[in-house]
């Protein structure tokens, strides 16, 4: 398995944990925005599998949702 495959993987599953999670409470792009300070715009992007986010947005991204991201993914 390539790098570039692995990453766009890895970058599905936590867009699928993310979406799911903001779904799960009601929340729009914005709200998560607001409460995470991440851009709607990379949150889209994140949740479409379109960008892999570094671990760091993750961590804000999880600390908003109240959620927290466990290995091994799904994938």
């Amino acid at each position: 398995m390539e790098k570039d495959e692995i990453k766009f993987q890895v970058g599905g599953a936590i867009a699928d944990e993310i979406k799911n999670a903001r779904e799960k409470r009601g929340w729009t792009l914005y709200k998560l925005a607001e409460k995470s300070g991440i851009p709607a715009g990379n949150l889209h992007r994140i949740e479409n599998g379109l960008s892999c986010p570094r671990v760091d947005t993750v961590q804000r991204i999880c600390y908003a949702l109240k959620i927290e991201i466990s290995f091994p993914l799904k994938i």
